[in-house]
Order: C-alpha cells, then sequence, then structure tokens
C-alpha cells in the first residue's frame, strides 16, 4: 500500500497531542474549576486526534480485507468514511457554538480557521472519493484533522495562566 510511512506518521503525531491534552488534564484537574470554553477544547482535541489515529490506520485492515490488488476501492472507502466524520463533527460543533450557554471566546476564529476549511475539505474528499480515489486526496483530509488540535494548543497557550472575566479575584493582602 501507497503512504504507510505518512499514515504510521500522522497517527504518532495525533497521539502526541492527545498526549498533551490529557496532561494538561491531570494538571488542571483540582486546582480551579473548568471554563466551558475548555471543556470543549480539550474535547475537540481529543476527539480530532483520537479520529486522525483512526483514519490513519483504517486503511491498513481495509487494504487486508479488500485486497491489496483492488487499491482504489479500498480508497474509495476509507475516503467515505472520513467525509461522514468530517460532515459530523461540523455538525456537532457548528451545534455547540451556536449554544447561547456556550458562547466562544472568539467566534470569528471559529467560523474562520473551522467552518471555513471544513467545508474546502469536506468538498475534498467527495470529490477524491467520487473521481479519483488515492492516497492524496485523503493525506489532505488526515492533515486537516491535525489543524483543529493545533489551533486549540495555540489558543490555550494564550490563555494559559489568564483568569476568566466573569471571577471575582479574590481578596487581596495588604500590609
Amino acid at each position: 500500500m501507497k503512504g504507510e510511512n505518512f499514515l504510521l506518521a500522522v497517527a504518532r503525531i495525533a497521539l502526541t497531542f492527545v498526549t498533551f491534552a490529557s496532561i494538561v488534564s491531570l494538571l488542571r484537574h483540582g486546582r480551579e474549576d473548568w471554563m466551558t470554553q475548555e471543556i470543549r477544547g480539550l474535547k475537540l482535541m481529543f476527539e480530532f486526534d483520537l479520529a486522525a489515529t483512526f483514519f490513519a490506520l483504517l486503511p491498513f485492515p481495509l487494504s487486508y480485507t479488500i485486497g491489496a490488488a483492488n487499491e482504489r476501492a479500498m480508497w474509495r472507502t476509507a475516503t467515505w468514511l472520513m467525509a461522514a466524520f468530517l460532515i459530523y463533527a461540523l455538525w456537532s460543533q457548528s451545534r455547540l457554538h451556536r449554544n447561547p450557554a456556550n458562547k466562544a471566546r472568539r467566534p470569528m476564529l471559529f467560523r474562520w480557521l473551522f467552518v471555513v476549511p471544513m467545508f474546502v475539505i469536506i468538498g475534498v474528499e467527495i470529490t477524491s472519493a467520487l473521481i479519483w480515489p488515492s492516497i492524496s486526496g485523503y493525506a489532505w483530509g488526515l492533515f486537516w484533522m491535525l489543524i483543529p488540535p493545533v489551533v486549540q494548543f495555540s489558543i490555550f497557550i494564550s490563555y494559559f495562566g489568564v483568569k476568566p472575566n466573569n471571577t471575582d479575584p479574590g481578596p487581596t493582602t495588604g500590609g
């Protein structure tokens, strides 16, 4: 099967981000309450990292099941499954961000860095599945699955140590 080194590299990168999210949750647990945005961000990281790992490894059992001689059918099946996941993820994340109780810190960031590229990638995946089933379109989908965790990581770093606006800083000690 072509591209097996690439697929395994994507799986390793995704697992690295899952490990990071796990460490963040362990370090943060018990110190203070989680904000809704932080919980949603960690869920997004877990969802996309585990999906990237799953879809990076999916071609292997499909290749063994369908047969190495029918590689186009294997890529077509894997690409359709990935497109279905991406459509579900877009619907799920959009539903969460429309909920007034879960107001996003930066809603335009979500639209321009998640929704718009997601439509493009879904289009690439559907086109790849219909016209040219190969690793090329599938690889773009895998690459995209690594982007939301990276963006979420950057957001975590930018808000690291910043107290939420709606909390009372507490009493101050003075001399």
